[in-house]
């Protein structure tokens, strides 16, 4: 499974998937009413920062991490220390995509497949909710696809693909990943074709509205 989506050092989804410090975080430039949201949103970032020290004692940014250093990570209970700061960051800043998306890669990065698929699809969730356009569109649906390959479930694969074409017109270069990852989805991707266009419809819906 190639990675190169995943290998700069930008954390945003046109360039995505580092354990670099998230770029979009919101922790200032609230109304004297939400002083509490505008701690809680503090707070989450003081405990990701954290998380990410940790991480980044292990590898750098687009690194794998060398596989006695994630094993002594994981005995010494790093692992345990990351999954809990960042879990308690997300729960405090429940709308900050940048969380999920990082810690996704950093998964990613360290063989969790599925959890990296899980937190990576909570990012672009994340944002749609919230209308935070940088972290979701052909891209990110894209990098979600990915994510899935490597977590082997195609089905995912292929419904994020679908989403990507919803979400807004492909570039050229999206085009091109997704028959990239439609090659990666083997022998059968002309059955996968025809059937990411019917979930592309399923997604959107009759053409009509009925």
């Amino acid at each position: 499974m190639s990675s190169d989506r995943f290998d700069s050092d930008c954390g945003t989804p046109s360039s995505p998937m580092t354990n670099a410090p998230p770029t979009g975080t919101r922790t200032g430039g609230f109304p004297a009413g939400d002083s509490d949201v505008a701690a809680d949103r503090r707070r989450a970032g003081e405990l990701v920062d954290e998380a990410e020290e940790l991480l980044g004692s292990i590898m750098g940014p687009g690194e794998l991490p060398a596989p006695e250093a994630g094993d002594r990570f994981l005995a010494e209970g790093g692992f345990a220390r990351v999954l809990a700061l960042y879990g308690e960051g997300m729960r405090l800043d429940p709308d900050e995509p940048a969380y999920p998306w990082n810690f996704g890669a950093a998964l990613r990065r360290l063989g969790m497949t599925d959890l990296a698929l899980t937190f990576i699809s909570r990012a672009v969730e994340v944002s749609r909710r919230t209308g935070d356009e940088e972290w979701f569109g052909p891209a990110a649906n894209m990098a979600v696809a990915e994510a899935a390959l490597d977590a082997d479930q195609p089905e995912v694969a292929l419904l994020a693909l679908a989403r990507a074409r919803e979400d807004g017109d492909l570039t050229a270069s999206d085009r091109r990943q997704e028959d990239r990852l439609l090659e990666e989805l083997g022998p059968v991707r002309e059955e996968l074709r025809q059937r990411m266009v019917l979930a592309a419809e399923l997604v959107s819906g009759p053409a009509d509205g009925s």
